[in-house]
């Protein structure tokens, strides 16, 4: 591992402790406060706090998964993993600056442009005027609904998904089958029909979806022929566990799986 990204890594490390702690003490300071405060503002400050603690975790989770992968691929580590751990950094630090603080005021509104001398009207030999093109808003996936139940269990879905996976030159090691229940368990809870509609892959219209929560996007990139259903419980698995594998060489080396094996809370892939 070169100097600098030795560096970086270490940073990245004491900065992510750094936020998990400093996330958490709004809410340690309203539990030392006890249940004397109350009332509305006691109420606004725990939504508040609540909000802070969980913006602020994400953006650690971000910033430990970088480093993760940075020493999993020290002098290889590919230029796509940089820019997805970079950009998680990114939005997690957005999550923070977005928490609103009790209380504060929303920001003045600009003044009003000045008035404009009404237009004149056009003549048979000038154009009309060009109608101003509403701004486009951001694609949204739709995510189709469940026509049926999938029959089985997580562990069969699984099995069928790496028996798939197999034929498809995938090698055994890379698919530890705890290991993808482990995921499944932190990121679904084993809901194949789970959909997260409060983060910012949801406020771009692209929520993470299924049992390993691939936002389309991804799922769209990694999916199998024939396997293209997200809400498909063995579908999800295929596209999710080949996705990991792209990006960490394995599903044993999920900074979630990783951190769990050390002691240490689950983080999100």
């Amino acid at each position: 591992m070169s100097g600098v990204l030795e560096s970086a890594v270490r940073r990245w490390t004491e900065a992510a402790a750094l936020l998990a702690r400093v996330g958490r003490g709004p809410a340690a300071g309203q539990a030392w406060l006890g249940p004397a405060w109350s009332g509305s503002a006691a109420r606004a400050y725990e939504e508040w706090a609540g909000a802070l603690g969980q913006a602020s975790e994400r953006a650690a989770r971000a910033l430990r998964a970088a480093a993760d992968s940075a020493r999993v691929f020290a002098g290889t580590w590919p230029e796509r993993c940089l820019e997805a751990d970079l950009d998680a950094v990114r939005a997690g630090t957005r999550a923070i600056a977005d928490v609103p603080v009790p209380g504060e005021r929303p920001a003045r509104p600009p003044p009003p442009e000045p008035a404009r001398p009404p237009a004149r009207a056009p003549s048979s030999r000038s154009k009309p005027p060009r109608r101003k093109e509403r701004p486009r808003e951001p694609r949204r996936h739709a995510v189709p609904a469940p026509t049926h139940a999938p029959a089985g269990s997580v562990r069969d879905w699984i099995e069928r998904a790496t028996a798939i996976l197999r034929e498809h030159g995938y090698r055994p090691e890379q698919m530890d089958p705890d290991a993808i229940a482990t995921i499944i368990k932190h990121e679904s809870s084993g809901n194949p029909a789970a959909v997260n509609n409060w983060d910012s892959n949801a406020a771009k219209g692209i929520p993470s979806t299924g049992l390993m929560q691939t936002i389309p996007p991804t799922f769209e990139r990694w999916h199998l022929p024939g396997h293209d259903q997200i809400l498909d419980p063995v579908d999800n698995i295929i596209a999710g566990v080949r996705y990991a594998i792209a990006r960490y060489g394995s599903v044993s080396r999920v900074p979630g799986v990783v951190s769990l094996a050390a002691g240490e809370g689950y983080r999100g892939y």
